[in-house]
């Protein structure tokens, strides 16, 4: 009996050291998973960062120079960013006749009737491209206002303005991208330089090239006559 009760002692007493063991095995590796959480995380914050730099440069890159963003801070940067996305799949039509119904409704389904007879000119493809269409400001006596015409995706909007450019005449008489504020007032500096330019006898005009508004003088165009414009 006693013999037994000695036994089991030490048996109890193997089951401690081993349990202590163990225990001490898991604060040691938890303390490794939690070292190497912290490089990940390190390595993770490196690459998000090197990212972002690289992201804020393309945005500079893409419809205004690094010199118009470089001002921005990351949040502003990715705002922009983000509103030139959502604004892509998006055309504005000015002069496009505006319906003179006294209710809203009626005049938004004048409205997107006119544009699909307009559209069907062109394509009957961007027809279906269609999602949705809306007007640009408040209400003014003889003023028209401009029309917003949401597409299918950002390739169909550029397919409908190259459409555009190439029917003559041109179905709409004034169309353009859905640019932002910053594109905007990058656009008119341009003109501002432009007219500058020509004033002083520098004959020249604005290019797009791969989407950025860029001055060329008019020995440039004449070199390159297919250089697109938004």
């Amino acid at each position: 009996m006693d013999e037994g009760f000695k036994k089991n002692e030490r048996l109890i007493k193997n089951l401690e050291i081993k349990i202590d063991q163990c225990i001490a095995n898991y604060d040691s590796l938890n303390k490794k998973v939690d070292d190497l959480s912290a490089e990940v995380l390190v390595i993770k914050n490196a690459n998000l960062t090197a990212r972002i730099d690289e992201l804020e440069k393309k945005c500079g890159d893409m419809s205004t120079p690094s010199s118009a963003m470089s001002g921005l801070s990351i949040e502003e940067t990715f705002a922009e960013f983000d509103d030139r996305r959502r604004r892509a799949s998006n055309v504005l039509i000015y002069d496009f006749p505006e319906s003179t119904a006294p209710r809203s409704i009626d005049a938004q389904g004048d409205d997107l009737k006119n544009l699909e007879e307009s559209l069907n000119k062109l394509s009957p493809d961007f027809v279906d491209s269609l999602r949705r269409t809306t007007r640009i400001g408040l209400p003014r006596p003889n003023v028209c206002r401009p029309l917003k015409v949401v597409l299918d995706s950002s390739i169909t909007a550029t397919k409908l303005l190259i459409a555009n450019r190439a029917s003559n005449p041109s179905v709409f008489s004034s169309m353009s991208s859905d640019k932002t504020q910053m594109q905007r007032d990058y656009l008119k500096k341009l003109r501002s330089e432009l007219k500058t330019k020509i004033e002083n006898g520098e004959p020249s005009t604005i290019k797009y090239k791969s989407g950025v508004p860029t001055i060329v003088s008019l020995d440039d165009t004449m070199r390159h006559p297919r250089s697109s414009k938004n």
